[in-house]
């Protein structure tokens, strides 16, 4: 028997769905017998609990729920008083969860993978069941290896604590249970640390890494392949455990296999049904007309005001076609060939010729980098500069519509 377990927190009743894509995925995946763990509390409804039951059933596995708000009260309690954040940080209070498993769980649970809930399996299971701990107590994977070398900033390596090329990511563990129950105190002692260092902000995987990372079993990338990692890096679907952290997930990116992977298992899950389908499509037309009332605005208030378009010397002519077809434009150099911003340029012209509308005509990244200056510079964004993305055709540098209105629709 493999034991999988995941942890759900659902205030608002739309996250379990992602557990249930995660859930449906290994169960197509998997050919062994499976037993799904789930941690859960007061806010997983009734019907989502029936969802995941009939999920589990029709594949002919087995599934056990665990109110952790009431099997872990006191500690629950301790943690939340002493890390008052939990419950306001982007993450959810249930990261925690994973850390009180080994105290919930049968004694005669010896083993247990941990998994996200925005993970997807392109694998069975077993394989990842199958590794060797080597004597550790857990087995994860360094960030410094799935992000290919550019993990993102953690305040416990900037402090020193933890090295670089150990620090792992606790969305995919493999646990030994029996060794992880001889720590009762795991999350207590892991709490103390995180107090002296106010700066962290993953809870749960920072508590890890200030116990373990020295000792943990590292495992292959291709138990917690990054998504937005393997996209960027032009990788194809293979054999992994792809984890879905940071809004992996981009519906407008034509024949994505990782988009289409994940909607494999959503259109085979018990929450797939024709109010789904209504609310995908309600996201991407609020989403829509949220961008065109604000370029509408924004063209309204800026209307009649001389404007400087800043671009490439190579897009001067086609910029102010498309910008100023009419006249009453003039254009500077902002940018060269290579990419590099003339900021000092820039600032100068703005402090110069106030009154005026700056018109931004950049790659995304650039106009980012900008922006800081021309607010210190005391400018307003879309009153006294704006980016002309929102007014330009997609062919031309325009705003792509984002997928974050079709992910919160989702």
């Amino acid at each position: 028997m493999i034991h999988v377990a995941y942890a759900v927190h659902d205030a608002s009743g739309g996250y379990s769905k992602f557990a249930g894509v995660s859930i449906a995925s290994l169960l197509h995946e998997t050919k062994e017998n499976v037993t799904i763990h789930l941690l859960g509390d007061k806010t997983l409804s009734r019907e989502n609990r029936e969802r995941f039951r009939e999920l589990v059933a029709a594949a002919g596995q087995t599934i056990c729920f665990y109110d952790m708000e009431e099997r872990q009260a006191k500690e629950l309690a301790e943690i939340h008083r002493k890390l008052p954040g939990l419950t306001t940080s982007r993450f959810s209070p249930a990261s925690v969860y994973r850390l009180l498993a080994a105290a919930v769980l049968p004694p005669e649970v010896h083993r247990l993978i941990y998994l996200d809930s925005d993970t997807v399996l392109h694998l069975d299971i077993a394989e990842l069941w199958a590794e060797p701990l080597r004597g550790s107590v857990l087995g994860a994977v360094p960030e410094v290896a799935l992000t290919y070398g550019m993990p993102a900033p953690q305040p416990l390596v900037e402090a020193g604590l933890v090295d670089r090329e150990r620090y792992f990511n606790s969305g995919v563990l493999l646990l030994d249970l029996d060794r992880l129950r001889e720590i009762p105190e795991l999350a207590v002692a892991g709490i103390e640390v995180l107090r002296e260092h106010p700066d962290c902000f993953c809870y749960d995987q920072d508590i890890l890494n200030v116990v373990f990372a020295d000792s943990y079993q590292p495992l292959a990338v291709r138990y917690d392949a990054f998504v937005v990692t393997e996209r960027r890096l032009g990788h194809p679907l293979a054999d992994c455990l792809y984890h879905y952290a940071g809004r992996a997930l981009d519906f407008f990116l034509p024949e994505d296999p990782f988009n289409r992977l994940f909607l494999q298992y959503y259109l085979r899950s018990p929450w797939w049904e024709e109010a789904a389908f209504e609310r995908l499509f309600a996201g991407v037309t609020r989403a829509y007309e949220g961008w065109r009332a604000h370029s509408r605005k924004v063209f309204s208030e800026t209307a009649g005001r001389r404007r400087i378009l800043f671009g490439a010397e190579a897009r001067r002519e086609e910029l102010l076609g498309l910008l100023a077809p009419a006249g009453g434009a003039s254009f500077q150099v902002a940018i060269d060939a290579q990419g590099q911003l003339f900021v000092g340029r820039i600032l100068d012209t703005v402090k110069k010729r106030k009154g005026e509308l700056f018109v931004f005509c950049l790659p995304a990244a650039a106009y980012e980098a900008l922006r800081p200056y021309l607010e210190s510079a005391g400018l307003a964004e879309d009153r006294d500069f704006l980016d002309a993305g929102q007014f330009l055709p997609r062919g031309a540098g325009g705003w792509e519509l984002s997928s974050g209105g079709f992910f919160a629709a989702l």
